[in-house]
């Protein structure tokens, strides 16, 4: 079982902003696929609000390798890429871990993926393993002490299934570890699939 460190949109962007957006950085960001949409929402509400930018957020079809240069030419209106991997797509994270150069010029890229299409990459495409700036899982800010609406609509959610099956405890508890550490980064582990 590979562990992550857990974070929700607000701490990884307020990493983003304390780096600076014209920084090369390439963050992995793993999420149940369920959840993909309000982390997208969160991540882009979180890049407005701290760094007072847009979000250039790409679905796999919009990723197109034939203009390189112009797939990923930086934008000042939207220093922040965002890449939904929702499912395995090989041609593209081929095409993405040979322009790897290409794509971390941009500045900040993020790219979101399931749990099943994170540990793929990780396995089968090197170049871009290698220029990871960090992998975290991601969970929707209502994850940590929010209304638990997203908890009830998960697939495994039920009530000690989810808790063993994320290491024990909820995600206050998790919130509540990361606050007393001082780290601000609860620590959950990846369940193999």
């Amino acid at each position: 079982m590979i562990e992550f460190s857990a974070t929700i949109a607000f701490g990884l962007i307020r990493r983003l902003a304390t780096a600076g957006t014209d920084t090369p950085s390439l963050y992995l960001l793993i999420s149940d696929a369920g959840a993909i949409p309000a982390i997208q929402a969160d991540i882009a509400a979180e890049v407005q609000v701290q760094i007072g930018v847009g979000v250039r957020a790409l679905a796999p079809v919009d990723v197109r390798f034939d203009d390189s240069q112009g797939a990923f030419a930086p934008d000042p209106d939207k220093p922040v890429t965002l890449i939904t991997l929702d499912h395995w797509l090989p041609k593209l994270v081929t095409a993405l871990d040979r322009n790897i150069v290409l794509l971390t010029r941009s500045g900040a890229v993020l790219l979101l993926a399931s749990r099943k299409v994170a540990e793929r990459i990780l396995a089968e495409a090197p170049n871009l393993r290698n220029r990871l700036t960090d992998v975290v899982e991601i969970l929707p800010d209502e994850a940590f002490g929010g209304p638990i609406a997203w908890r009830r609509a998960r697939p495994s959610a039920s009530r000690t299934g989810s808790r063993q099956a994320n290491g024990g405890g909820s995600g206050r508890d998790a919130n509540r570890i990361a606050r007393s550490t001082g780290t601000g980064v609860a620590t959950r582990p990846l369940t193999p699939v």
